[in-house]
């Protein structure tokens, strides 16, 4: 246990808005503020409070929302960015001061990176260690290789089993979880585990905690989700408009073709009917239907079309018996 700390700093409870938050405070002079990180609470801060208040800062290291003796709300949607962010400036306010130095760490990194984003007006210096930018963050997610070493996050997505398991034993996996983190093989010793143990034993800490997991998680599987119904969207084609131009039906009948009388074979599927053999321009035009092809033969053009062109005048010409070209002919003969 690091019984400096412990010496110097004051504890209280501080409302910030939505939620009381517990703060460690220490020091007077320009205001920092420390955001921990997980599995983490003030405590994590023992060895740079001191340091800080000697040097002549104001030092306020809270409980995060969830954490330890501060206020834990019920949802993953307590625990989104406007929420944590919120904290911050609700506790910069409640201090009686208007910006502040913000320092975060893990989650408290990544918080930090969301207040300077959002809420700029209250951070004088942003100091962020071991968290990427958010927008760094989330396209590194897109590789396997992050995917894998961020697999825990998936874990912490399901109910209640993580918590019973950091828990179990007297939070044994906790103790772990904490040593394995660590490059310094001396960094906690058995008394700050034993702190750690004890701060996530109060009622509702774990589940605190593992809400900024759970509630990145839905965050994530929306944006993502929403990501691929705009690309499916833009891969899909468009969809075709229905068809309402006439089409011929019984005798007497104009418009949509009607109901097929029995016995009468209804119409072949677009999928088999002839399609024309060429569609380029020039005396070989393509026809629409049966009746382009009876305009087409007695030399009048396709129903919408140009009049034919010179090359198609002689094309016309030459298909034509001689009859109906020259009526004369017809006599003669």
């Amino acid at each position: 246990m690091d019984t400096a700390v412990d010496e110097l700093v004051t504890h209280r409870m501080v409302d910030v808005g939505e939620v009381t938050l517990h703060v460690a405070e220490a020091g007077t002079g320009p205001l920092v503020v420390l955001l921990h990180g997980f599995p983490e609470f003030w405590y994590g801060w023992r060895h740079q409070i001191p340091a800080l208040a000697a040097a002549g800062y104001r030092v306020a290291a809270p409980d995060l929302r969830g954490y330890g003796l501060s206020d834990k709300p019920r949802g993953e949607a307590a625990y989104g960015g406007p929420a944590l962010t919120g904290d911050v400036a609700g506790l910069v306010r409640a201090l009686g001061e208007q910006r502040a130095v913000v320092v975060g760490h893990d989650w408290g990194g990544v918080i930090a990176w969301l207040t300077a984003m959002s809420r700029p007006e209250v951070v004088d210096r942003l100091v962020v260690a071991n968290a990427p930018h958010p927008a760094v963050f989330g396209r590194a997610l897109a590789s396997p290789a992050q995917l894998l070493r961020s697999s825990y996050m998936g874990f912490f997505q399901l109910p209640a089993v993580p918590e019973l398991l950091l828990g179990a034993g007297g939070a044994t996996v906790l103790r772990r979880l904490l040593r394995a983190a660590t490059v310094r093989p001396d960094a906690f010793t058995e008394a700050d585990l034993a702190r750690y143990a004890e701060a996530f034993a109060e009622p509702g800490a774990l589940s605190g905690a593992l809400a900024y997991y759970r509630s990145m998680g839905r965050s994530l599987a929306a944006d993502g989700g929403a990501r691929l119904a705009a690309r499916l969207r833009r891969q899909a084609p468009a969809p075709r408009p229905p068809d309402h131009r006439a089409h011929p039906g019984p005798v007497g009948c104009r418009g949509p073709r009607a109901a097929t009388p029995p016995g009468r074979p209804g119409p072949r599927p677009a999928a088999q009917r002839p399609r024309a053999a060429h569609r380029g321009r020039g005396p070989l035009r393509a026809v629409r239907g049966p009746r382009d092809v009876q305009r087409r033969a007695a030399g009048l053009p396709a129903r919408g079309r140009a009049p034919p062109g010179p090359l198609e005048r002689v094309a016309s010409l030459v298909s034509r018996p001689a009859s109906a070209v020259h009526p004369q002919a017809r006599a003669r003969g």
